[in-house]
């Protein structure tokens, strides 16, 4: 049982951090063209403060 519940949590982890650091790429690429107001940046901006 604790075996299973490990690795789920790791899979769960893995996902998380794969998606944060998707979201901390996307940001760096608007904000580098300029693009930090558009509603875009400012979903992935609340997205990335979730984690």
């Amino acid at each position: 049982m604790d075996e299973k519940r490990l690795e789920a949590f790791e899979k769960m982890l893995d996902a998380v951090l794969s998606q944060y650091d998707s979201t901390t790429e996307k940001m760096a690429r608007l904000k580098a063209d300029g693009k930090e107001k558009t509603a875009t940046y400012r979903q992935l901006f609340a997205d990335k403060l979730q984690y």
